[in-house]
């Protein structure tokens, strides 16, 4: 976002308003990570329909990785719209969800097997 800022309009603004933005969107995300995710977490517990009570373990690690999938895809276009970078809205999200301790073993289990391939595809590419 810097060399964007620099190549059209290089003002004082223009390159300070993306730190501001990406300073307020990671004070955000430390709030939403000690207040919002856990309240959220606790509201959906006591609302959750009978077949996801039911469901036992394995639909609420579905609901946690939905539940970050969701907040993920609002910091993401939220970080890019106030010109910071969408990669640091991917990482503040996953710094809000933080709080939810259920949540890094469901994202172990359910990503472990695609753990193995995803660095190769990254550095093959």
């Amino acid at each position: 976002t810097l060399l964007q800022a620099l190549g059209s309009d290089a003002s004082p603004a223009s390159m300070v308003a993306p730190a501001v933005a990406s300073v307020g969107l990671m004070a955000a995300a430390v709030v939403i990570a000690k207040h919002g995710t856990p309240r959220l977490v606790r509201l959906a517990e006591r609302v959750a329909p009978a077949q996801l009570r039911s469901g036992g373990r394995a639909a609420e690690e579905r609901a946690l990785l939905l539940l970050l999938l969701l907040v993920t895809a609002v910091f993401v276009p939220l970080a890019h719209s106030l010109g910071s970078s969408h990669l640091l809205g991917a990482f503040l999200a996953g710094l809000s969800c933080c709080t939810i301790p259920r949540l890094h073993d469901a994202w172990i289990k359910q990503v472990k097997r695609l753990q193995s391939w995803l660095p190769q595809i990254f550095f093959s590419a």
